[in-house]
């Protein structure tokens, strides 16, 4: 994630100021999609964990017992990382102003939604059972 991230500001910063429109605007439009993402990423910190977020609990069988999150933005989003998490992405490139940085931030969205359908919730539903 980070990586993709880093990678992603640097795009951005190389080809800043390509979106058209007031640079104004770009920057309200960056504020308001990152708000839901700032609070994913507290949540994930506060009552998720990162180590749980970038996978353990597919690899350590002890997850299994422990019950899903559901506080904080998990109490309205069960997958918020994919939803709201993955806005900052977005943020980024509104914030920059950069038209490849939002082409690269649909295809991050686009790409982590593959990955949750096709891997994650089959693992899910693995690790802590249903349907």
């Amino acid at each position: 994630f980070l990586s993709r991230f880093v990678t992603l500001i640097a795009l951005a910063a190389a080809t800043h100021d390509t979106l058209p429109g007031p640079r104004a605007l770009h920057g309200l439009a960056a504020a308001l999609v990152a708000a839901p993402g700032v609070y994913t990423i507290y949540s994930v910190r506060h009552y998720f964990g990162f180590e749980r977020a970038v996978g353990v609990d597919h690899f350590d069988e002890s997850y299994a017992a422990r019950p899903f999150v559901r506080e904080g933005v998990f109490r309205y989003l069960s997958n918020a990382m994919y939803t709201t998490g993955f806005l900052m992405f977005w943020a980024v490139a509104l914030a920059f102003g950069s038209s490849l940085g939002l082409i690269v931030a649909g295809y991050a969205h686009a790409y982590i939604w593959v990955h949750y359908l096709c891997t994650e919730r089959p693992d899910m539903r693995r690790i802590y059972g249903g349907g």
